[in-house]
């Protein structure tokens, strides 16, 4: 039954709510597109137009809030994104909307929005857009997508209704949608729970307190329903006002439940707690608990003091007995105590009116009390009367107790009386001292344990009463009999001090004079009796592990070690010191507790590397000291504290050493005094030296181990330039970037990486290369000469070592010649390749006419040499001179040394050819030369000498080949090409003069 009565309410909620038009609660579910995105995707082709999404699948199914908005952009803009609702037939109205300022084509945005933004949602609403210029959601052209419809009036503000069109856009697949979430739950905000304190006689409509419901998503605020659950018959609520409903009302504390429900249901509850007080006087010293009369009173006695409050002066305040029970006449009254001015309640004997407890046991007054304006309520006084007559008590004149068998709370004896009317008897009773007590009821009761007792006997006075009467003091006597005399603890023939000392070696292999596993007698203690009883002893371990590490046998007292008592691992726990409180007991009493102080004490043990092998590494050089890296040996010494010192045995080898002192961080480290060279005969990369680490234990106790030591070679030799000096000649002609003379550097060291060398100089005229070649920084031509000039050369390697000799370099003029031929060639401009040569139009206009010339010029070679071979006499006769100089024949001149000139504009290079042949320095690489203007020099032109005599020569001199002429680096090391010494573009002879 009970599980159909529960369906049917589960089917009415949800009837509720489908029928209110909200749905069911919304739970992350996503209206439109899903995963927006741009991927296939195109702009709409509609400016400032909103969009409603109103498939069938389009409306929100559930109620809630926008907690997301997604889309996909194709064009920049703003975007409103909204929440319509239909009202009639194709009119929306727009409940809400928010904006996304600044998309950003080509993205997918998810837009998150905060609770107090969140736009409300029921179900049925759709979701639209409104681009701000041209359409900015992406759209996927899709046959099997109807969306929405396009509204072309532009964008409607919040608030705002629309006509839409009947026709659906087919087609297309909007790239929009929004995420559906739980709207809040709404609350009262800061105006529950709270208390509120009125008065009981508050008139009906009364504001008691006012409430602010509130939610948390805005949207929500407007639809909010207050209600009482359960509803009250002493408040209501008028509006967002709790009102008092009826009145008076009833003295109490009532809490008064709220609810308050959003648009979906959301229910939040609070509480008001409503305290109502009394008006006018409020009697506060009633009621209580009946008030006893005796029933032979004869005198006026007080009964009860009337305590009462109000807001206004007490003195103003009046009370009175109301009524009684039984009515009639009573003997008691309501007035001021005597000289003062509290109302109290008293017995007055009144004539008529004799208190008999077999007539009336018990009286009932009701009081009131008025302040002038109102009463106060009735409060109820009741009075027992009680009858009145003395017991007759039973009381022995002495009783015994035995020591031996009472223990505390023991009963030893019950004094009994008698009462004619059966009232209730107190007994009490005073013994000076002794160690009982008697109880209300008359029983006695030992207040300890006699068994140690020694006093005796006690007299006793009792007393027993009734309500009404005292019988007494009776005295009675106590007698403790079997009282005990309690053992004495001694060792062995005086008493043991209250604090004592003694110690037990440690048990070891070395143990002297236990060991391991040996059960050690400790100590022994002894008691006496005077009764003579027999004695057995009891121990008790002050610090919780000390009954882990000894035993005793309670008969005779012995300790004696129960484990192997280890001194370090005792020490680390902290349990070198027992303390033992020892006593004796006879059968029925210890003796005094004594203390006994056993200290565990340390015997040596030998010391033990962890390993059988250690290494480390270092170099082959040494400071004074190296101290090598540390070893940690890790050695197990049992001995706490234990001062190690090492000692090292490297089979001869007497440079590594152990000092004297050690680190506890690294236990030992290693010194190397000495240089170990592997750089000498050895010639190796590293060599290993094995050593005997031994240590010891401050009482001499050893261990040893295996060290082995890896030692490196390192770089340790300087590089030794192959001079101690070095002297260079050149002419006044050499040119920057011209190489001479060279240096080379010895290095001892074994590695290859150890003897690598960097070479530099100190000078600004002269640098040097890697390979040790000099270069001239500079131009020398035209420098006045004979000049000289010195610098130093340095060589280094990787580790900062060096070595440096002086260098001389002089300057001296070309040779004179005897015989010149002046030949002046204009050179093109230096290129860095062919490229730029044949970019430059200049170079062209006089290419193309040396092109046909040389053609022509290889043509009358061909000729001539079809001639020669044909008649070889004639070539001769050419080739001895006789076809220049008017069919003289001259001897050849030497070459001189080669001059350039250079010029501005176009850059061009005059060259002066001497038949003589020059001096060539030796050119360890090509260097390439970075064209740039030079200011054109004049070009000294030498008349011939006089021709020399006749030489003899042959047909082949004119095939000889000529000196090349040097190569000329530029600054930046990069060799030059230009047209006339060009053949591969790479020279790769060295010539040497």
């Amino acid at each position: 039954m009970d599980f159909y009565f529960n369906e049917i309410v589960i089917f009415l909620v949800i009837f509720i709510v489908y029928t209110n038009g909200q749905g069911p609660d919304c739970t992350g579910q996503v209206l439109g597109e899903p995963n927006p995105t741009t991927t296939g995707t195109t702009t709409g082709p509609n400016t400032d137009r909103s969009y409603v999404m109103r498939g069938a699948s389009m409306k929100v199914p559930c109620c809630g809030v926008i907690s997301e908005w997604r889309f996909a952009t194709a064009a920049a803009g703003d975007l409103s994104a909204q929440v319509l609702r239909q009202d009639a037939g194709n009119s929306y109205t727009v409940m809400g909307e928010n904006i996304y300022t600044g998309a950003v084509a080509g993205t997918a945005t998810r837009y998150s929005i905060g609770t107090s933004a969140q736009v409300s949602v029921e179900q049925n609403f759709e979701i639209g857009w409104h681009s701000s210029s041209t359409d900015a959601v992406a759209l996927e052209t899709n046959a099997a997508y109807t969306m929405g419809a396009v509204n072309f009036a532009g964008k409607t503000a919040e608030g705002g209704t629309v006509a839409l069109p009947n026709t659906l856009v087919n087609g297309e697949r909007w790239m929009f949608g929004a995420v559906l979430s739980s709207n809040a739950v709404p609350h009262f905000g800061t105006s529950l729970p709270a208390t509120k304190t009125i008065s009981s006689t508050s008139a009906a409509a009364t504001v008691v307190h006012s409430l602010t419901p509130t939610d948390d998503n805005p949207d929500d605020i407007a639809a909010l329903t207050v209600t009482l659950s359960p509803a009250s018959t002493m408040f209501d609520l008028v509006g967002n006002d709790v009102q008092v409903l009826s009145t008076p009302l009833a003295v109490g504390e009532y809490d008064v439940v709220f609810e308050v429900v959003d648009h979906c249901l959301h229910t939040g509850t609070a509480t008001l707690t409503v305290t109502v007080v009394e008006t006018g006087p409020i009697i506060t010293s009633l009621p209580i608990a009946a008030v006893s009369l005796r029933e032979d009173a004869s005198a006026s006695v007080s009964l009860h003091q009337l305590v009462f409050t109000d807001d206004g002066p007490l003195s103003d305040v009046s009370c009175s007995i109301q009524s009684t029970d039984p009515a009639g006449t009573v003997p008691f009254t309501l007035r001021f105590a005597d000289n003062t001015a509290d109302y109290t309640v008293f017995y007055d004997p009144t004539p008529g009116a004799a208190l008999n407890y077999d007539l009336i046991p018990l009286y009932s007054l009701f009081i009131v009390c008025n302040d002038g304006q109102s009463d106060s309520a009735v409060k109820e006084l009741q009075i027992s009367i009680t009858p009145n007559e003395p017991p007759v008590p039973d009381i022995p004149a002495k009783i015994t107790v035995s020591a031996a068998t009472t223990n505390a709370g023991d009963l030893v004896h019950t004094v009994t009386a008698t009462d004619p009317e059966n009232d209730k008897m107190n007994f009490t009773m005073d013994c000076g001292g002794c160690p009982f007590i008697m109880l209300k009821n008359g029983e006695i009761h030992a207040t300890e344990n006699l068994n140690s007792h020694r006093t005796s006997p006690y007299v006793a006075t009792i007393n027993v009463t009734d309500p009404y009467n005292n019988v007494g003091p009776t005295s009675m006597t106590i007698e403790i009999i079997d009282i005990n005399t309690p053992p004495t603890l001694v060792q062995p023939t005086e008493v043991l001090p209250d604090y004592d000392q003694i110690s037990v070696a440690e048990h070891t292999d070395e143990g002297d004079p236990n060991p391991v596993g040996t059960v050690t007698s400790v100590f022994t203690a002894s008691g006496s009796d005077a009764d003579g009883d027999p004695l057995v002893y009891e121990m008790e371990f002050v610090n919780g592990q000390g009954e882990q590490l000894y035993d005793f046998d309670p008969d005779t007292g012995e300790i004696f070690t129960k484990v192997d008592l280890d001194f370090e691992e005792l020490s680390r726990q902290g349990l070198l010191t027992t303390y033992v409180n020892i006593r004796t007991f006879d059968g029925r009493e210890y003796s005094e507790y004594r203390q006994l102080e056993i200290t565990v004490t340390d015997v040596n043990e030998t010391p033990t590397f962890n390993q059988v092998r250690y290494a480390i590494e270092t170099v082959e050089g040494a400071s004074s000291p190296l101290t090598l890296e540390c070893p940690l040996f890790d050695v197990t010494d049992e001995d706490n504290y234990d001062t190690r010192q090492y000692d090292i045995d490297c089979g001869g080898i007497g440079y590594f050493h152990i000092p004297g002192t050690t680190k506890l961080t690294c236990d030992a480290f290693i010194q190397q005094t000495a240089e170990h060279d592997l750089d000498g005969s050895n010639r190796a990369a590293f060599d290993v030296v094995t050593c005997t680490i031994t240590v010891y234990d401050k009482e001499g106790l050893s261990a040893t181990t295996t060290l082995e030591i890896t030692i490196h070679e390192e770089d340790d030799n300087p590089p030794v330039l192959d001079k101690t000096a070095y002297t260079y000649s050149i002419t006044n002609d050499t040119t920057a970037g011209a190489m001479f003379g060279n240096v080379d550097a010895t290095d001892i060291d074994v590695l290859p990486e150890h003897r690598r060398h960097t070479y530099t100089t100190d000078s600004s005229e002269f640098g040097i290369d890697e390979n040790g070649v000099f270069v001239s920084k500079v131009d020398w031509t035209g420098v006045l000469a004979p000049t000289s000039r010195t610098f130093n050369v340095y060589v280094k390697d990787e580790a900062g070592h060096t070595d440096v000799s002086p260098v001389t370099v002089t300057i001296t003029d070309v040779p004179p010649t005897t015989t010149a031929a002046t030949t002046t060639t204009v050179l093109p401009a230096n290129f860095n390749n062919i490229s730029s040569f044949l970019d430059d139009t200049g170079n062209l206009a006089w290419l193309i006419p040396a092109v046909i010339l040389g053609a022509l010029m290889l043509g009358l070679l061909g000729y001539m040499c079809f001639r020669c071979c044909a008649n070889p006499a004639l070539c001769a006769s050419l080739c001895r001179g006789r076809c220049f100089g008017g069919g003289k024949g001259f001897r050849r001149a030497r070459a001189a040394p080669r001059t350039v000139v250079r010029r501005a504009a176009p850059p061009t290079r005059t060259v002066v050819r001497r038949v003589e042949p020059v001096k060539m320095v030796r050119r360890v690489e090509s260097v390439q030369m970075v064209r740039r203007a030079v200011t054109p020099v004049k070009v000294v032109k030498q008349p011939l000498p006089e021709t020399p005599k006749k030489e003899s020569s042959s047909m082949f001199d004119c095939f000889k080949r000529k000196p090349k002429p040097p190569e000329v680096k530029t600054a930046d090391g990069n060799r030059s090409w230009h047209l006339w010494n060009h053949t591969d573009f790479k020279q790769q002879d060295k010539w040497v003069g």
